[in-house]
């Protein structure tokens, strides 16, 4: 699976399997239209979002949960009680994004989301692995 972050052009020139979408990309609705069979993703942190990616994209990217310094333009924080708050309006499979480290990631998953995507926190670590393999492990023995 590949999915272009942005750039539908390009994902259609490189027949990626999807691309993902934000609010100052072309919208979804003229994404489906262009490419009809790429699997398209929509960042969600409005209602109004919510139901854009409710009604044009296969799943949704909510955030951020968290501050974070992966991305410098920011939009609202949502926090777990904004997290549930856009689930409650989205029709199709979600993932949060947004600050998710170790120490919150089995809380942000038991919020009801479909995934997690996860970046500075195993990014900027010595041991991205390590990290990687820590979230996995609590979320494991966290769920049992």
């Amino acid at each position: 699976l590949f999915i272009v972050n942005d750039n539908i052009d390009l994902a259609i020139g490189l027949k990626a399997s999807g691309v993902h979408l934000g609010i100052k990309d072309i919208p979804p609705k003229d994404a489906l239209r262009l490419a009809p069979d790429l699997i398209i993703g929509y960042s969600c942190n409005t209602f109004e979002d919510c139901h854009i990616a409710s009604d044009y994209a296969h799943y949704a990217g909510v955030g951020p949960i968290y501050n974070t310094d992966t991305k410098k333009d920011l939009r609202q924080v949502l926090g777990l009680s904004g997290l549930k708050s856009n689930l409650s309006k989205l029709s199709c499979p979600t993932v949060a994004i947004g600050g998710i480290n170790v120490s919150n990631a089995f809380e942000v998953l038991n919020c009801g989301v479909n995934g997690l995507a996860i970046s500075s926190c195993i990014c900027a670590s010595d041991e991205p692995y390590n990290i990687a393999k820590k979230i996995t492990d609590k979320i494991n023995y966290e769920r049992v």
